[in-house]
């Protein structure tokens, strides 16, 4: 069985459909609670999706504020849940005009981050995060959400690989700190490769 075939469907025609690669880390340890209630939430496994948007010759990042389930402090690319009967693609575009109020054309995709909790008695839940290239195409860059989103700013490559040598870029998942990063680096070296393209095109 290859590691694909291991994710749900929707997961695995994504990455079929797009040749996506796939970064596979371990679980992050969890209290029975937080896992009864992620199953609650999103079911049997966690679908999201993340977008690396490029305005400007600058990458747009977001920061939450602090509470429950929300990543207050760290600075984040723009993203959220896939709805149950929602297209992966739609989400991505989706979200990010929820959170900064951009329009954008997505590129190809960057890869599929697979991690996950486990708790000792309730077992593991699974969490995929399938990470676009995005271009801002329309719009205006601001918080959309001021009960979610506390800011919006532009970075460099180079300003958040300082965030993430700093520890706070990506969230408070490591191994999702690691994939997001992996996958950004991905990017701009397709970017400046001048190897992106939108979705869908030959």
């Amino acid at each position: 069985m290859t590691v694909e075939e291991q994710f749900p469907p929707k997961v695995r025609d994504f990455i079929r459909t797009h040749d996506v690669p796939i970064f596979v880390y371990p679980y992050l340890e969890a209290t029975d609670e937080l896992l009864r209630r992620r199953r609650g939430i999103f079911g049997e496994y966690m679908l999201f999706v993340i977008a690396i948007v490029e305005k400007d010759r600058h990458v747009v990042l977001i920061q939450q504020h602090s509470g429950v389930d929300m990543e207050g402090g760290f600075w984040l690319f723009p993203g959220g849940a896939v709805e149950r009967d929602e297209a992966i693609p739609d989400a991505a575009i989706r979200e990010v005009k929820e959170e900064t109020g951009l329009d954008v054309e997505l590129l190809d995709p960057v890869g599929v981050i697979k991690t996950g909790r486990h708790a000792s008695t309730k077992g593991a839940i699974d969490a995929f995060f399938a990470v676009f290239a995005a271009r801002a195409i329309g719009g205006y860059l601001r918080p959309m959400d001021l009960t979610e989103i506390a800011a919006v700013r532009l970075a460099t490559v180079e300003e958040i690989e300082g965030f993430y040598a700093a520890g706070v870029f990506g969230g408070s998942n490591r191994y999702f700190q690691t994939g997001a990063i992996e996958c950004l680096r991905r990017w701009a070296a397709g970017r400046n490769a001048g190897g992106q393209r939108r979705v869908g095109s030959p």
